[in-house]
């Protein structure tokens, strides 16, 4: 069984990586999860890979857990744990997948990390809570310290499945972060159109315009893009065939009103590290597109 940094090392040994073998799926059971549920059955499909599904129950009241009630703590326990397994192995079924199932009292982050370590998992995918509304990622959820903690990368779905991806943007700042997500991309998804993305607000500022200034840094930008693509490590076919982007404004910004006329089924981002002061310092563009663009993104760690 592979290790905790199981994709870490073997990105770091190939040029390209294999499709996942092992899958982790985190739900808390709420009615959105079912997307997540949904994506996750038809990746296991398509990569002919090992699924685990995790979901973390509340701590039992402190009250069956008092003396003279031990015994009818433990008898509850197991049977939520057994009920709860019942219902996702079912779930699963229907999906058409077999998946092992991890049902455990305790902090929902630690079990998904704890079992993505055990298991070798390669692709954390998950959705929002029940508790975020309109869609919206809340500040210090689940989901967020999977993405802060996690070795592999995490999927967050908010989206209804509609087959396989097929126009993914990757979001580049030209960074080796960013590169380690397109080889992701192009190496996991062989037969969708990949749009390599880059959007900044230039260093003139101001609003989109035709003039001088504007033209000549989009004309800059677009040449590094194009440097960066050649030098990606992804088969050269694949590269051919990746369109670019380079467009005016902050990149989650940019990107809200791509996915709001449906331009992409996937945003795929690189991450740098687990750096908590970079982070509270200086912001993270991916932190933001995960925060505030409204379709399923992908994280990928360096």
């Amino acid at each position: 069984m592979e290790t905790s940094d199981s994709f870490q090392s073997r990105r770091a040994g190939a040029a390209e990586p294999n499709t996942p073998s092992q899958l982790l799926l985190a739900t808390d059971l709420g009615s959105r999860s079912d997307r997540a549920l949904d994506r996750a059955g038809q990746l296991a499909t398509a990569w002919r890979a090992q699924l685990t599904v995790v979901h973390a129950l509340e701590q039992t009241s402190e009250f069956l857990q008092s003396p003279g009630r031990k015994g009818r703590f433990w008898r509850v326990r197991e049977d939520r744990v057994a009920a709860v397994a019942r219902q996702l192995r079912a779930d699963m079924l229907d999906e058409g997948v077999r998946a092992s199932v991890v049902v455990e009292e305790g902090d929902p982050a630690d079990l998904v990390l704890e079992t993505a370590r055990r298991t070798g998992t390669e692709l954390i995918v998950t959705g929002l809570a029940r508790a975020e509304p309109f869609g919206r990622l809340l500040p210090g959820t689940t989901v967020e310290r999977l993405v802060r903690r996690a070795d592999a990368p995490v999927l967050m779905v908010r989206k209804r499945v509609r087959g396989a991806y097929r126009r993914i943007f990757v979001g580049t700042d030209f960074s080796p972060a960013s590169a380690g997500a397109l080889m992701v991309a192009a190496c996991w998804f062989p037969d969708a159109q990949l749009t390599l993305f880059h959007a900044a607000e230039p260093p003139f500022g101001g609003i989109v315009s035709r003039d001088e200034p504007a033209v000549e840094w989009a004309r800059t930008a677009r040449g590094e893009a194009e440097r960066f693509l050649a030098s990606a490590a992804i088969p050269m076919d694949r590269r051919a065939s990746v369109a670019i982007m380079v467009d005016q404004g902050r990149p989650e910004a940019v990107l809200r009103d791509y996915a709001e006329q449906d331009a992409f089924d996937l945003v795929v981002v690189g991450r740098r590290g687990r750096n908590p002061v970079a982070d509270l310092l200086l912001g993270s563009t991916a932190d933001a597109i995960m925060h505030q663009v409204p379709s399923d993104v992908m994280v990928v760690r360096d």
